[in-house]
């Protein structure tokens, strides 16, 4: 496992403002339709959720309208990204999710949120430069029957470019077994799912990136 070393506070909000640039859409509707299926028929009573590092909260909409189509009335669901889409300087072309806090660090808790999360999800986790501390705190949310969700491959181990671990945007490279180890520390791995998404990743601008065809894999965490 490895962290990209920064120079300071403002050198990380740099590096995570880039993504303010990147057109290519990570989250995919059927995957997390399945998602909202597993947190429908595991976590009782589902009212309360977070997704961290959502840019213009794609995320949030797709849980909706998955919760939606599968019947789940009545949740709420937060979106927090330590970007500011919603500023001046963004391209404001595209839609942004009114439930989506701006701008929020993920390592950081509203009081409210401790002991009252349904449900997490993220597939930003390989933005943390704190994992142990990261994880310790959105367990610190999560309600004694809910589940935290990170989405994690092999791919985020690293290795060459200048993502996962050497550079200053995906600032965290571990492989899918140091992850595990990570959260068994101190939490469990209940399930491990593999999310096989039918889409390639679109861009905003309508274009298709023909080397895509990932798994979308996922973590899920409960309290021991």
């Amino acid at each position: 496992m490895k962290v990209f070393q920064y120079r300071d506070y403002d050198h990380y909000i740099e590096g995570q403002r880039k993504k303010m640039n990147f057109q290519d859409l990570w989250a995919k509707p059927d995957v997390i339709y399945q998602l909202a299926e597993y947190v429908k028929n595991n976590v009782p009573n589902p009212k309360f959720g977070l997704c961290h590092g959502v840019r213009r909260g794609e995320e949030v909409s797709h849980f909706e309208g998955a919760f939606e189509d599968l019947g789940v009335k009545g949740i709420k669901i937060i979106g927090t990204d330590i970007c500011d889409f919603s500023s001046e300087e963004n391209d404001n072309t595209y839609p942004i999710h009114p439930n989506v806090i701006y701008p929020f660090d993920f390592h950081q808790v509203e009081e409210e949120w401790i002991d009252s999360v349904d449900f997490i999800y993220t597939n930003s986790f390989d933005h943390t430069i704190n994992p142990e501390e990261l994880l310790d705190r959105w367990m610190m949310c999560l309600k004694k029957d809910g589940v935290c969700i990170i989405e994690w491959q092999d791919e985020n181990s690293g290795g060459t470019g200048t993502n996962m671990g050497e550079g200053d945007v995906d600032c965290l490279g571990a492989t899918v077994d140091e992850i595990k180890e990570l959260i068994n520390k101190k939490y469990q791995v209940v399930d491990w799912l593999e999310n096989k998404t039918k889409y390639k990743t679109l861009s905003r601008n309508g274009q298709q990136r023909p080397d895509d065809n990932m798994q979308h894999d996922h973590f899920v965490v409960k309290h021991k």
